[in-house]
């Protein structure tokens, strides 16, 4: 019997650009000779091999810089039939989680990059995650890309049964993509490195197993990064009599098995922190069009959109990282390519000197409303109904997100800055908070820019609670106020705690606070008014003060208080690195009945000097 043909779709995604690759691209020329260069020159030597060819658009417009002859290469193995080029969203995003504005962008960028290193613009589509939103569909078309891999599993789930070989066509307003499904199965064979025993099994029909009418046809896709790593692996595909098909030939000699609509879901953009970030990135693309439709096309308005399709990438990337620390740095890196288009977008649109301003909306789309406070400097994210917590803290001269700690291993997360805790008098680290306030909602008491006065940004937030002390719930109002001015890289937070009972109340009030561990080769330390430095690689406890610092590679982040306070500092990891510190800054009260305390934290991020670490006068 006729071996059953079979399609091969090769792919790569190097580190997107908002990973921020070695200047002068040299992780892009790693993964080239490490993963693609070895493949070209598989098919340049086997001419019966055949392969649909993915490669993320950073990768291409580096090859046009520094590889040319491979350009080359890569148009020959076209002429010859051998190879088909893949199109796809520039950056590697999940298209289905981004507005059609930027899957458009996108794509056509990716169609634009690829015309112009070879001549030819792809015909076929390959999906980060092989998740196709059917709103694409027509989009798609119109770019002139016909087929798309998608995953044999997302077919089953639309109800496709019975034995996947060839393609399904899925339609929208006239508009039709061809799907081709990908066998996990054979496809997983080959990527650990053992193709022979899976194609003998694919061999092994049942008798009075015969193609259906429409043709059989399967395809297994590969990442060529996970399948450098078995060498022989790739040589082994071209051994023995097997029939490779392009899918356009996939498309020319069979018949469609049926027509079929996806869903655009995919389970892990429901994660609390992608969700998170995800509206995050929302937020910069509706900035952006608002920015474009108001004063039109610009170049800083292009590097902004650059940005915003680096961050959507990593964004993507991130879904499929394998361990917690590349995860991490994916999702750093998202959130830097965001601050730096947000900072575009204002100097094309406010300028380039100071500016403040407060913003009150559904910013994560969640139903309910966040405040934005921010200035040239700094932006504060804060989540009235989680707590009236603080969810994003940026230094926008240097594009880092200071509070970006990933979530807990259980999946509570991400972790919030400010979260209001309370503690029995006496109380050690594991006892549990005796308040009712962390994570609970905060009302919008007053909010917006000072205008009459010192032109800063604040937002009031109230919540009446209770405490769950062993003498029985005491009734507590906790009110604070969100502060950043105008001209510095500055956060005050206000507290007016009030004991609304009729008895004195003892209690530990500890504001919670997560900062992130930012420098690859340095860990961050804690340093005290008099100097001494404790490292954050374990927990401490440090005795009563009014300052002290996280300490980074080239600036620290200043905490002052204004009454002597306790700290507790926990380090949190992410398999074996350090990628960030709780702190919880413990300050004793004791309120007479019906009376308030007033107390202020303040968080500023002050330069370091490189040479002498400490902070430039």
């Amino acid at each position: 019997m006729k071996p059953t043909p079979l399609v091969l779709a090769l792919f790569v995604h190097p580190p997107p650009g908002g990973a921020e690759p070695v200047p002068g691209g040299a992780e892009l020329a790693e993964c080239f000779a490490r993963a693609v260069d070895p493949a070209l020159e598989l098919l340049r030597a086997h001419a019966q091999l055949k392969a649909a060819l993915h490669l993320a658009g950073p990768l291409w417009t580096w090859m046009e810089r520094a590889r040319p002859a491979a350009l080359e290469r890569i148009g020959a193995l076209i002429e010859r039939g051998q190879v088909e080029v893949l199109g796809g969203g520039f950056e590697s995003p999940i298209l289905a989680a981004l507005p059609d504005r930027d899957a458009q962008g996108q794509l056509e960028a990716m169609q634009a990059q690829v015309r112009s290193a070879l001549g030819v613009a792809p015909t076929g589509l390959w999906l980060t995650e092989r998740v196709l939103d059917p709103v694409l569909v027509e989009r798609l078309a119109s770019l002139g890309l016909r087929f798309a891999f998608v995953d044999s599993a997302h077919l089953r789930a639309a109800g496709i049964a019975g034995v996947l070989g060839g393609y399904h066509v899925t339609s929208r307003a006239g508009a039709a993509v061809a799907l081709l499904p990908i066998d996990e199965a054979l496809s997983e064979g080959v990527a650990r490195g053992a193709p022979e025993g899976v194609f003998a099994a694919l061999d092994e029909r049942a008798p009075g197993d015969v193609d259906p009418p429409h043709g059989r046809a399967r395809v297994l896709a590969v990442d060529l990064e996970a399948l450098a790593q078995h060498p022989g692996a790739l040589e082994a595909l071209c051994v023995g009599a097997r029939e490779w098909i392009l899918p356009s030939e996939v498309l020319s000699r069979f018949t469609p098995q049926g027509r079929v609509t996806l869903s655009a879901s995919s389970a892990r953009w429901c994660e609390p922190g992608a969700g998170a970030l995800h509206a995050r990135m929302l937020h910069t693309s509706k900035k952006l069009a608002e920015a474009v439709a108001e004063v039109g096309e610009t170049e800083r308005l292009s590097e902004a959109r650059t940005a915003l399709f680096r961050a959507q990438g990593a964004m993507g990337q991130a879904t499929l990282a394998a361990g917690a620390a590349r995860r991490t740095g994916l999702l750093h890196a998202a959130v830097r390519a965001l601050i730096q288009a947000d900072v575009r977008i204002d100097a094309e649109t406010r300028g380039e000197g100071e500016f403040i301003e407060y913003e009150e909306d559904d910013l994560d789309a969640d139903l309910r409303d966040e405040a934005l406070l921010a200035n040239a400097q700094l932006s504060a994210w804060v989540k009235p109904d989680v707590g009236g917590a603080l969810t994003e803290l940026d230094l926008r001269s240097l594009a880092v997100c200071l509070t970006q700690v990933p979530g807990q291993a259980d999946g509570v997360g991400p972790r919030l800055g400010f979260v209001d805790r309370f503690f029995a008098p006496g109380a050690r680290a594991a006892d549990a908070d005796v308040g009712g306030f962390a994570g609970q909602p905060y009302a919008i008491e007053a909010s917006g820019v000072d205008e009459e006065g010192d032109l800063s940004a604040s937002v009031t937030l109230v919540r009446e609670g209770a405490l769950a002390l062993p003498e029985g719930p005491r009734p507590l109002l906790v009110e604070k106020t969100f502060h950043v001015p105008i001209d510095a890289a500055r956060l005050e937070v206000e507290y007016i705690i009030e004991n609304l009972g009729d008895a004195p109340l003892q209690v530990t009030f500890a504001p919670e606070l997560h900062l992130a561990a930012l420098d690859r080769d340095t860990a961050p330390s804690l340093e005290l008014p008099d100097g001494t430095r404790i490292a954050l690689g374990a927990p401490a406890t440090l005795p009563p003060t009014r300052s002290a610092r996280v300490v980074h590679a080239v600036f620290a982040v200043a905490l002052t208080f204004d009454r002597p306070a306790e700290i507790w500092s926990a380090p949190i990891r992410a398999e074996d690195a350090l990628v960030g510190v709780g702190l919880l800054l413990r300050l004793p009260l004791s309120l007479p009945p019906r009376e308030s305390t007033r107390l202020v934290v303040g968080l500023e991020v002050v330069p370091l000097d490189r040479d002498a670490g400490a902070a430039r006068p």
